[in-house]
């Protein structure tokens, strides 16, 4: 194989990420702790305004919105 297929089979997602939005990211962050976690996913990486979940990399954010937009106005 060569190096791009090697770089495929470390991370075998179809997706790079999903970004969703929330107001509550506190809340939020319990609720997908608790949902995601019987799927084998953990809190990869965490800032002040989001936070990513995923098993080896982080494939599922929530965040909360940037500028005062609504939190639906993040992009899937």
């Amino acid at each position: 194989m060569d190096n791009q297929m090697d770089d495929q089979m470390d991370n075998p997602s179809i997706l790079n990420h999903v970004s969703i939005g929330t107001r509550d990211l506190n809340r939020a962050k319990s609720f997908y702790d608790a949902v995601l976690a019987p799927l084998g996913c953990r809190r990869i990486e965490e800032f002040d305004f989001g936070v990513g979940w995923g098993k080896v990399f982080p494939e599922f954010w929530v965040c909360q919105p940037h500028g005062g937009m609504d939190a639906g106005a993040l992009g899937l």
